[in-house]
């Protein structure tokens, strides 16, 4: 008999997804019942079935590596269920599209702050970019994310600057340094900052007076 990996190729696996999603809903209920008797899929309903085989067209490496495991499992006596694979694949699929509507969400809420600062609005521009680095903060290691932030960093001390608050585009500036320290707008605000700090302490009485 041929072992699970000899029979769960990536194309074979897609091409049962494309003949599962294209099958008419009689011929899938039979399936599912001679699934249920199989002690495989019976736990799913229709329409869970139908989202695994979209998933299956797609999927990857480490998901169907996934499936395979739980498949040889199944066949140890450890766990139940090719149905648990298909169902974890629709989980998976569910994740993906909540952290995507995360970065879409921040996406808006940057140019909301965009279009605030346009008018002058400083403040409320720079709580809009704050609101976009929270949002993704829990995913600040993912490429996407940490780019979003960036810039919403970096616009949030351009608001700073604009609003005198000299020391917060220093302090602002220099997180985004300690992530990427040739970042050319983060050092100029900075360098900025720390020019109009210096010109803004009084000098010392007599310190510029001519030398005798």
């Amino acid at each position: 008999m041929e072992n699970i990996d000899q029979l769960m190729t990536p194309e074979m696996v897609r091409a049962a997804g494309n003949m599962m999603s294209s099958m008419d809903p009689e011929t899938l209920e039979s399936v599912m019942k001679i699934a249920g008797n199989m002690g495989g899929a019976g736990a799913m309903d229709e329409k869970a079935v139908k989202e695994a085989a979209e998933k299956m067209k797609g999927m990857t490496a480490e998901e169907l590596k996934e499936m395979k495991d739980d498949m040889k499992s199944k066949r140890s006596g450890l766990t139940p269920p090719p149905a648990a694979a298909a169902s974890r694949l629709v989980e998976k699929d569910d994740q993906k599209k909540e952290e995507g509507e995360d970065l879409a969400e921040a996406g808006v809420l940057k140019t909301e702050g965009n279009t605030l600062h346009t008018e002058g609005k400083y403040e409320a521009a720079a709580k809009k970019y704050c609101d976009a680095k929270e949002l993704l903060a829990a995913r600040a290691g993912e490429p996407a994310a940490a780019a979003l932030i960036r810039s919403c960093t970096l616009n949030e001390a351009s608001c700073y600057m604009q609003l005198q608050q000299h020391e917060r585009v220093v302090e602002t500036c220099s997180g985004v340094l300690a992530q990427d320290a040739d970042n050319v707008k983060a050092l100029f605000r900075r360098g900025s900052a720390y020019r109009q700090m210096a010109l803004a302490v009084p000098q010392s009485e007599g310190g510029a007076g001519a030398e005798d």
